[in-house]
């Protein structure tokens, strides 16, 4: 089975990624977890937020610039243009990554949540059937 860089899609190879193993304390099993992204790919990345971090200082107040949240933070930057966005908690990083750090994402999670709101748990159901069945 072949893997592809998920930044310049070449083939990846035991020699070209990364890899880690780790312990799983529970149930004492080694596992071996491969990188998704090539080295050269991985350490330009590295490089960026190196750079990034050496010009924009953590704030000392640690909040969170999208949520408030007194966190530790994370530098948070766009992944196609490399720019400065601030600084964001974990959670609220990994959110805008997982919506696709577009505003097209949080404008389609933002019209679920209010479509969603108000509706008993029936309705959610009924319109989750209702998608599935063929005309």
């Amino acid at each position: 089975m072949s893997a592809w860089c998920n930044k310049c899609g070449k083939i990846l190879t035991v020699d070209n990624r990364y890899q880690r193993e780790m312990l799983s304390v529970k149930t004492q099993i080694k596992k071996t977890y491969m990188s998704n992204v090539c080295k050269p790919c991985k350490n330009e990345h590295g490089r960026i937020r190196y750079n990034l971090a050496k010009i924009h200082f953590r704030p000392l107040d640690s909040k969170c610039m999208c949520c408030g949240r007194i966190d530790k933070l994370h530098l948070d930057h766009c992944h196609n243009t490399e720019n400065y966005r601030g600084f964001t908690c974990k959670n609220c990083n990994v959110g805008l990554g997982h919506l696709g750090d577009s505003v097209e994402g949080l404008e389609r999670a933002l019209e679920y949540l209010k479509k969603a709101h108000g509706r008993s748990d029936e309705g959610v159901a009924e319109e989750a059937v209702g998608d599935q069945r063929v005309s």
